[in-house]
């Protein structure tokens, strides 16, 4: 499922908090223009895209062509959907929190992110198995077993 440019543009004015009139006075858009978008699921950019995309801190690619490897913490197509033709803005705040707390674990630690993913309960167990096998050991150890199963490819 592909998003639309007025749900990204959507999206990426409820992540920043920014109200339709404060980003059509940043970008010399026109309000109604940029309601016109937003409201009538708008797919084209026009002049203003590359613009949009800098008053909201976004990568042009994500908001003008949709290049999800460029979207924001959190984007979700079906979210994104949701939120714009609901109006409520609290999905994209709640998205955009959980991918911050997921991102803040990430760096704590690879192990608590993996358990918070939806990883299979195979993939649960060797990283159960690990964990168990660094407790019982050294680092050094740990790490010559990695080297040896990354050898194996």
């Amino acid at each position: 499922m592909e998003s639309t440019f007025a749900e990204r543009l959507y999206w990426a004015r409820m992540r920043k908090n920014v109200g339709a009139t404060v980003l059509a006075k940043e970008t010399g858009c026109s309000q109604s223009l940029l309601s016109f978008i937003e409201r009538n699921n708008g797919n084209d950019p026009g002049k203003y895209g590359k613009l949009f995309a800098t008053a909201l801190e976004v990568d042009p690619s994500f908001l003008i062509d949709g290049n999800l490897a460029a979207a924001p913490p959190g984007f979700d197509v079906k979210l994104a959907r949701k939120a714009r033709e609901t109006h409520d803005k609290t999905i994209v705040r709640n998205a955009t929190k959980a991918a911050a707390a997921k991102a803040a674990l990430v760096k704590k630690s690879p192990f608590d992110a993996l358990k918070a993913t939806d990883a299979n309960p195979l993939q649960h167990a060797i990283l159960e198995a690990v964990i168990a096998y660094r407790k019982l050991t050294s680092t050094a150890k740990l790490k010559a077993l990695l080297k040896m199963l990354d050898a194996l490819d």
